[in-house]
C-alpha cells in the first residue's frame, strides 16, 4: 500500500534505499530497549519494539518500514506488519477469502473484531438470522469474509454469516447424533406457540407440545412457563432428515390415571380446585393431573342457575364421585349430591294427593309452573285445569304472580305435576249415578255442525245429538232444525266416560217407552257406522278436538 512512485527505477542505485521502502533487514541484537538490524549496509534501531520482539534473535529476517534514509537510517517493523495487513484485506475484500479475528466486545450495532487491526461486525451479519445473543461471541475466534474495506478511513466491515449457517447445521447433525428417543434433557424455553413451546437443547430446538406438559389439561402453553425458564424433557420422537424433535415434560411422571382405581371410588367424595367454567358445568382438579367434570344439571337441585351462578374459579369444592371412565380419561362428578335433596323433602312434606299453594311464576303454551317451595316449582299441565272446559292458553286463565291451590299428582325426577282440576269431582265419574241411559233431560244448543248439535247438558258438560237422531223425518243439514241458544229435550243413549263423550237423541225423547229400546239399539248401529266411515279425524272432534271443547 506504500507508494511505489518513489521508486524510480531509472534513478535508483542497486541497493540504494528510499524512503517508503518496504525491505528486508537482519536482526542484529536484541535488548530490552529495542531491536538492531541491518539493511542496505546500514544499521538501525526500532524505536519501538515490535510485539514479539522477545522472541526475535540475532540473523532472524524482518520486514520493516523504510521512514527515512538520511541523514540516519529510521525503520520500523510495526508499519511494515500494518502495510502487510492492508494489502492481505484488500486482497480479501476483491477475492472473498476468508481470514481470522478475534471478537473483542460488543459496541453499538454489532462487534467489534480484532483481525490485526479493529474491524465491525455488524448485528446483521453476525449470523444467518437474527441473533439476540452477540454478547456469547465476545472472546470467540471465528472465520470471516471482509465484504466493506476503506483503507483511508480504517473501514473495515465483516461478515460471519455463511459459515454461521454451516456451523449451526454441523453442531445440530453433531447434537441430533447425540440424541435418542427416551434422552432426559435440560434446556430453556425459547418461544411460544398456540400449540407449545420450543425448548432450546443447547443448538437444537425441541417442540414441547401443549397436550404434553401434564397429565391434566394444558389450555396455554404460558398457563405453565415463561421464556427463559429451564425445563427438564423427556425425548419423545426424532425426524433427523427434518432436524424435528418432539419433548415432553409429563412422560418424567408416573400416568395418574394408570392407578387411580386405587384412590378413587365411584360414590365417593372428594374435593377438588375449580380449574375452569364451561356454559355446561365446571371442571375441577382433584389432584395434579386428574379433573372432572361437574354438569350444570348436578351442580344443584335448583333448575336455571348458570355455573357461574353457583362457583367461580379458584374456588375449593366438595364433590360426590358419579362415574369414572379410566380409558376415555373421564370422571363425573356431582354437588348437588352432598346436598339436602328439597324434592325428597318436599314429597315427605307434600305426598302426593295433598293440596299446595303458590304463585304463578310463569306460564307457557302447555301450562303454568307454581312455585310450591323455595327453589322447587310445579306444573299445572293446561289439560289439568279443568274437567270440562277446554283451555287453548294459559293466559285465558292465569298471569304471573296469581295465586293457586292445587293437587300434588306426582314427584319424578325432580319434577312436579300439579292439577288443578282434581280439586274438585270429576263430573264424569258420577254422570252415570246422575244421568244413566235412558234419561231424558233438558239442555241449550251451544254449536250446530254438519254432523249435528251440541248439547250443554250442565255446565261445561256437553253431549253430541246426530243429524239421524234430530227428528223422526230426515235431516239433510242439522242448521235446518235446530241453531245455538234453542233449548232442546234430549234422551241419553249412551255415556262414554273414559272418552268423555255423550251420545243425545231427540227421537228418543219424543218416542214412548216401547219404541225406546229399538231407537236406542239403531242408534248405536248408526254411531259405529259414523265412527267407521268419518275416521279418526272426526272421532277427535267429536270427543274434543278442534271443533268441540268436550
Amino acid at each position: 500500500m506504500h507508494d511505489e512512485s518513489l521508486n524510480d527505477s531509472a534513478s535508483r542505485r542497486d541497493g540504494e534505499l528510499w524512503a517508503g521502502d518496504v525491505a528486508d533487514a537482519i536482526v542484529v541484537s536484541v535488548s530490552a530497549e529495542g531491536v538492531g538490524v541491518r539493511l542496505g549496509g546500514h544499521e538501525a534501531q526500532i524505536q519501538a519494539p515490535a510485539q514479539g520482539a522477545a522472541r526475535l534473535t540475532p540473523g532472524d529476517a524482518l520486514k520493516v518500514f523504510v521512514e527515512q534514509v538520511e541523514p540516519a537510517l529510521v525503520v520500523s517493523a510495526k508499519k511494515a506488519a500494518a502495510l502487510a495487513l492492508w494489502d492481505t484485506l484488500a486482497a480479501a475484500a476483491q477475492s472473498g477469502e476468508v481470514i481470522e479475528g478475534t471478537v473483542i466486545t460488543e459496541i453499538k450495532g454489532g462487534l467489534s473484531v480484532d483481525v490485526g487491526t479493529k474491524a465491525f461486525l455488524p448485528a446483521s451479519e453476525a449470523d444467518a438470522r437474527p441473533r439476540p445473543d452477540l454478547a456469547s461471541l465476545v472472546g470467540q475466534r471465528l472465520a470471516f469474509k471482509v465484504i466493506r474495506f476503506g483503507a483511508k478511513k480504517g473501514n473495515i466491515v465483516l461478515s460471519r454469516k455463511e459459515f454461521a449457517a454451516a456451523e449451526r447445521d454441523e453442531q445440530k447433525q453433531a447434537a441430533l447424533a447425540a440424541l435418542a428417543v427416551g434422552d432426559v434433557r435440560t434446556g430453556t424455553v425459547k418461544s411460544f406457540t398456540t400449540y407449545g413451546a420450543f425448548v432450546d437443547l443447547g443448538g437444537l430446538d425441541g417442540l414441547l407440545h401443549v397436550s404434553d406438559m401434564s397429565w391434566g389439561k394444558v389450555s396455554h402453553p404460558e398457563q405453565m412457563y415463561k421464556k427463559g425458564d429451564e425445563v427438564t424433557v423427556k425425548v419423545l420422537k426424532l425426524e433427523a432428515d427434518r432436524q424435528r424433535i418432539s419433548l415432553g415434560t409429563k412422560q418424567l411422571t408416573p400416568d395418574p390415571w394408570s392407578t387411580l382405581s386405587e384412590r378413587l371410588q365411584v360414590g365417593g367424595d372428594v374435593s377438588g380446585k375449580v380449574l375452569r367454567l364451561a356454559d355446561f358445568g365446571a371442571f375441577i382438579e382433584i389432584e395434579p393431573g386428574i379433573e372432572g367434570l361437574c354438569h350444570i344439571s348436578e351442580m344443584s337441585w335448583q333448575r336455571g342457575k348458570r355455573p357461574s351462578e353457583l362457583v367461580a374459579e379458584g374456588d375449593v369444592v366438595r364433590a360426590r364421585v358419579l362415574h369414572i371412565d379410566t380409558r376415555e380419561r373421564r370422571i363425573a362428578l356431582g354437588i348437588k349430591q352432598l346436598q339436602a335433596n328439597p324434592w325428597a323433602a318436599f314429597l315427605e312434606a307434600h305426598p302426593i294427593g295433598s293440596q299446595v299453594t303458590g304463585a304463578v311464576r310463569s306460564l307457557t303454551d302447555f301450562g303454568i309452573f307454581v312455585r310450591v317451595a323455595d327453589g322447587i316449582d310445579g306444573l299445572v299441565h293446561v289439560t289439568d285445569f279443568s274437567w270440562t272446559e277446554r283451555v287453548k292458553h294459559p293466559s285465558e286463565r292465569y298471569k304471573k304472580g296469581d295465586e293457586v291451590t292445587a293437587v300434588v299428582l306426582d314427584v319424578d325426577a325432580e319434577r312436579i305435576a300439579l292439577g288443578i282440576k282434581q280439586l274438585a269431582e270429576d263430573p264424569w265419574a258420577s254422570l252415570a249415578r246422575r244421568l244413566p241411559a235412558g234419561s231424558k233431560v233438558t239442555g241449550k244448543v251451544t254449536r250446530v255442525v254438519d254432523f249435528g248439535a251440541f248439547v250443554e247438558l250442565e255446565p261445561g258438560l256437553e253431549g253430541l245429538c246426530h243429524v239421524s237422531e234430530l227428528a223422526h223425518e230426515r235431516v239433510e243439514h242439522a242448521s235446518d232444525v235446530v241453531k245455538p241458544g234453542d233449548a232442546l229435550e234430549v234422551m241419553i243413549l249412551d255415556l262414554d266416560r273414559r272418552e268423555h263423550k255423550i251420545s243425545l237423541s231427540v227421537k228418543a225423547a219424543q218416542a214412548g217407552p216401547a219404541s225406546y229400546r229399538k231407537i236406542l239399539e239403531e242408534a248405536r248401529e248408526k254411531e259405529a257406522g259414523f265412527r267407521n266411515s268419518v275416521g279418526d279425524k272426526l272421532a277427535q272432534k267429536i270427543k274434543g278436538g278442534p271443533e268441540s271443547p268436550v
